[in-house]
């Protein structure tokens, strides 16, 4: 497998502002003028103040190297900062915070989702349109099955105590009850 190393370089002052390496140079450039690209945004803030100026960096490659590339991209990465370049790449090093965000995300999502289990075993969900009783369920997923109601509308009305006001929706006049199941001793 081939891979390129290359530069981005700003058409304006002419600086090298990125080292990468890639398999498809085409590809990857369109991805560099993406909007989206959340994993590197100061370089997508400069890309996007060229675009607004009009210009777009220019992609030229250093070299052609055998396998992935990662090696070489490290080497020319620490190269151009020794000479002086201001990258925007992002190093090994904030790669590492910024994975270890994304693990912390992930275990409070876990966190929140055990609960929502935990709370859904505890109780039933009394579900009510414009005071008519329609009936009780165990959890959101069941009440939404019986009721044609989403789960989630199901679980917020449980916890706000509101009625549904969207006259023009399933939700209109519905109202939904959380009652626990007393803990026996």
């Amino acid at each position: 497998m081939k891979s390129y190393i290359y530069t981005l370089q700003d058409p304006i002052t002419g600086l090298i502002r990125y080292v990468g390496k890639t398999s498809d140079t085409g590809r990857r450039y369109i991805a560099h003028l993406s909007p989206s690209n959340l994993a590197n945004k100061k370089k997508a803030q400069w890309v996007s103040a060229l675009k607004k100026l009009g210009e777009k960096p220019i992609l030229d490659i250093l070299e052609t190297v055998e396998g992935n590339g990662v090696a070489e991209e490290m080497f020319w990465i620490y190269q151009f900062k020794s000479w002086g370049f201001d990258l925007l790449n992002v190093t090994p090093e904030e790669k590492g915070v910024l994975i270890s965000k994304a693990n912390k995300n992930v275990a409070k999502k876990e966190q929140h989702k055990r609960k929502l289990r935990e709370s859904l075993s505890t109780g039933n969900y009394v579900v009510y349109k414009n005071g008519i009783f329609i009936g009780s369920w165990k959890s959101p997923v069941e009440a939404s099955i019986n009721t044609g109601i989403p789960q989630t509308s199901i679980h917020r009305l449980s916890k706000n105590g509101k009625t549904g006001k969207h006259k023009d929706s399933v939700l209109h006049g519905v109202s939904v009850t959380f009652l626990p199941i007393p803990k026996r001793d």
